[in-house]
């Protein structure tokens, strides 16, 4: 876990969705000698009191810490709210949450460029761009295909049968590659790519 951070000055507003409600959550922190937690929240909302300052103390270790939660008047089903969501919100938008979205970003990229590179290295006529902003990878094969006269959908099926699935890029608007999720953790992905190469791109 995460040492707790020491201080922390700021302000952030979150709004959520669920099925049976929309709620803001409004968070503000000023630099204190001690952890105070003031929090405002709806009665409806009030079992969750206890996990909330939880969440909050898990984070930070100091300051004067104020907490809003509130409802939208078209909200509704209260007493079902999703608690799990609520718990991820605060979670997320935490100096904590902060650090984690890091790490995964850097997982996430070191994926895109194994992928490519490997991909790029090991099987002639296959190209591709590092995305920005997903991790969502097109793989063009035209030219793989062609050279080794291998139907794009044989060399879909292929992958999916070696347990590798990926989509039609026609479905995405790019009908000469294969979309590839790579959101995996790096060892199954590495998994990915010898199946591709002992099972999908041979002759």
């Amino acid at each position: 876990m995460s040492a707790p951070l020491l201080s922390m000055t700021g302000s952030v507003s979150v709004t959520g969705h669920t099925a049976d409600a929309d709620f803001t959550l409004d968070l503000t922190s000023v630099n204190h000698r001690y952890l105070e937690i003031a929090l405002q929240m709806p009665e409806q909302l009030r079992h969750l009191e206890g996990q909330v300052r939880e969440h909050i103390g898990h984070a930070l270790k100091r300051g004067s810490i104020s907490c809003l939660i509130t409802l939208t008047p078209g909200a509704q089903a209260f007493g079902e709210l999703n608690e799990d969501y609520l718990h991820a919100l605060l979670g997320a938008y935490s100096p904590a949450g902060a650090r984690w979205v890091d790490e995964l970003k850097a997982v996430l990229y070191g994926n895109l460029c194994y992928v490519k590179y490997f991909m790029e290295g090991h099987f002639p006529g296959v190209s591709m761009f590092l995305p920005e902003g997903t991790y969502m990878l097109f793989l063009n094969c035209r030219d793989w295909c062609e050279a080794h006269h291998v139907p794009m959908d044989e060399l879909l099926r292929r992958g999916v049968r070696a347990g590798v699935i990926w989509q039609r890029g026609a479905d995405f608007g790019a009908p000469d590659c294969i979309r590839l999720n790579v959101a995996l953790p790096s060892l199954l992905v590495e998994e990915a790519m010898q199946r591709l190469k002992e099972r999908v791109f041979v002759d």
